[in-house]
């Protein structure tokens, strides 16, 4: 599930599978896959990087978000603000999901591994 081949080892895939299993809306999607090209290319660019830059400034302004609720401001609040309401509206939907618990028996697999303990035995 995880690590850097696995089906969900990259932002790319977990962005993709929330919005296939809709998690998240065809916006926010869009808005995350814009952020994941933002970041990679400061990732992977000798020069550093700046919110002024055209190329990174045009991105920025095309998140749209932010520009639904608000006039955009600079880039990097502009930019601040859309990372910001992006989790606010995945934390509300991560609070709105009903945790289901299988049974003993169908979980005994999952008994020894501490990642499945948490989620499907202990209440948050």
């Amino acid at each position: 599930m995880e690590g850097g081949n696995a089906a969900l080892g990259s932002f790319s895939n977990k962005s993709k599978a929330c919005y296939l299993l809709g998690l998240i809306s065809a916006d926010v999607f869009e808005d995350i896959q814009l952020i994941r090209t933002m970041r990679n290319d400061a990732a992977h660019k000798l020069a550093t990087i700046s919110f002024e830059e055209t190329d990174f400034k045009n991105k920025v302004y095309s998140l749209t978000i932010v520009k639904n609720l608000v006039e955009p401001a600079n880039p990097k609040d502009t930019f601040v603000f859309e990372i910001g309401l992006i989790n606010m509206l995945l934390v509300d939907k991560i609070l709105k999901i009903k945790r289901i618990k299988t049974p003993e028996s169908d979980m005994k697999f999952f008994k020894e591994d501490e990642h499945f303990r948490k989620i499907f035995y202990e209440d948050n």
